[in-house]
């Protein structure tokens, strides 16, 4: 009875511990740390959310054609996990901070590689590795809280795209990662799992190299013959090179195989098949 009296006592005492670590009162404007996929690697920010709270923002709270640190407290932070353009400019990987000068019309917005300063002081225009202006977006409905999202994503560009009170900015990121990814996939192909479909889908999608891409499909479909996906894949590649009948073959393969084992899929493929008969039977 004393242990078990013991371990309670410790129980509760290690709930209230935890408990006491977790609260926090709520803050002005809560910090927030987001991370977004992107094309080989990632996109991080790190910044606080202020609030309109019913105030006149851009012109007022936020002076016009003054340096701003883009958000509350501390400066927002940007971290791209390999090398980018933002607004047509080389960048490296690495962290940087973010800080803008507002402007009716326009916006310039800078990245910077001081990261130790608090707001806007301190701010060295020396340190600068991107500078350029931005067009305003006027909102039709006003956005309360300071926000920064990660939109409009392909395999290599994004907007990072800024809103508060009744504005709305947008920065154009781009990643050059043709490269990165041909020599990924040389190099994993020539190791103990080689990623045949993966391989076979990009050099599809970037239409090089389509010999290679229709025998690494080949290889993968005798590793998983039943993968509908992958004769679709194989279909649209034998298109590509000019092989109607074998595309046409690869396709009816997809559609037959797809309504045996996954009949959610079924009318997709179906859907594939007849949308590629009807092209190549033109």
């Amino acid at each position: 009875m004393k242990h078990y009296l013991s371990a309670l006592l410790f129980s509760g005492m290690l709930t209230f511990s935890v408990a006491a670590q977790e609260f926090q009162m709520p803050a002005a404007s809560p910090s927030v740390k987001i991370e977004q996929d992107f094309s080989t690697s990632f996109i991080k920010l790190n910044y606080s959310r202020p609030s309109v709270k019913e105030r006149k923002i851009f012109g007022d709270l936020i002076p016009y054609d003054e340096v701003w640190r883009t958000g509350a407290n501390s400066t927002t932070q940007i971290t791209f996990g390999e090398a980018v353009k933002v607004m047509g400019k080389e960048v490296k990987a690495g962290t940087y901070t973010l800080y803008t000068i507002p402007g009716e019309k326009e916006w310039v917005v800078i990245l910077n590689t001081d990261l130790d300063n608090w707001g806007a002081d301190g701010y060295n225009k020396r340190k600068n590795v991107v500078e350029a202006k931005i067009p305003v977006e006027r909102l039709n409905k006003q956005q309360e809280t300071f926000s920064f999202t990660v939109e409009d994503l392909t395999k290599n560009t994004a907007n990072l795209t800024l809103a508060w009170a009744d504005v709305k900015i947008n920065i154009p990121i781009e990643a050059d990662n043709h490269k990165r990814i041909m020599a990924h996939l040389k190099r994993e192909l020539a190791g103990e799992n080689p990623p045949y479909h993966r391989a076979a889908g990009y050099y599809l999608e970037t239409g090089e190299k389509l010999e290679d891409a229709l025998k690494y499909i080949g290889e993968a479909i005798k590793e998983n013959p039943e993968a509908y996906y992958m004769y679709w894949t194989e279909a649209q590649i034998y298109e590509k090179l000019g092989h109607s009948k074998m595309a046409l073959r690869s396709a009816q393969k997809s559609a037959d195989i797809a309504r045996k084992t996954s009949p959610a899929f079924a009318h997709e493929y179906e859907r594939n098949l007849k949308e590629m008969s009807q092209r190549l039977n033109k």
